[in-house]
């Protein structure tokens, strides 16, 4: 992947692949927020609310350090894990591309960790 390639975050860079990861992830974040099917009180509203500004993010400009971490480990937790094991080309040809995505998540997530000054392990106490 080249330089013209990546967008910057903060002081790390960061491959638009991902960065359109993270979207994805704070989209669902939204739609997971605005599905809360009972009534509306002020913790269904602190959800939405944070939700919607993960959202607003990608709007404003590149997510600090701190939501990258936030919505890694969401896209991570959040991801669909193979309905079978693959036995054609094609299925294992979708299965690399779905590690390659949650390798590059990782390694974004791990960098935004430490341009935020948390330890590697924090995301393991979230």
């Amino acid at each position: 992947m080249d330089e013209m390639d990546r967008t910057c975050c903060g002081s790390f860079e960061m491959p638009d692949e991902v960065l359109r990861l993270l979207r994805r992830a704070a989209d669902h974040g939204l739609e997971l927020a605005c599905d809360f099917g009972g009534d509306w009180n002020e913790d269904v509203r602190a959800r939405v609310l944070h939700a919607a500004r993960m959202v607003d993010v990608f709007h404003l400009g590149t997510p600090s350090a701190f939501r990258v971490v936030e919505l890694a480990d969401n896209a991570l937790r959040w991801r669909d894990p193979p309905d079978e094991r693959a036995t054609t080309l094609e299925a294992l040809g979708e299965h690399f591309v779905a590690l390659g995505e949650v390798r590059e998540l990782i390694k974004v997530r791990d960098r935004a960790l430490r341009a935020s000054g948390l330890p590697l392990d924090a995301g393991d106490e979230r």
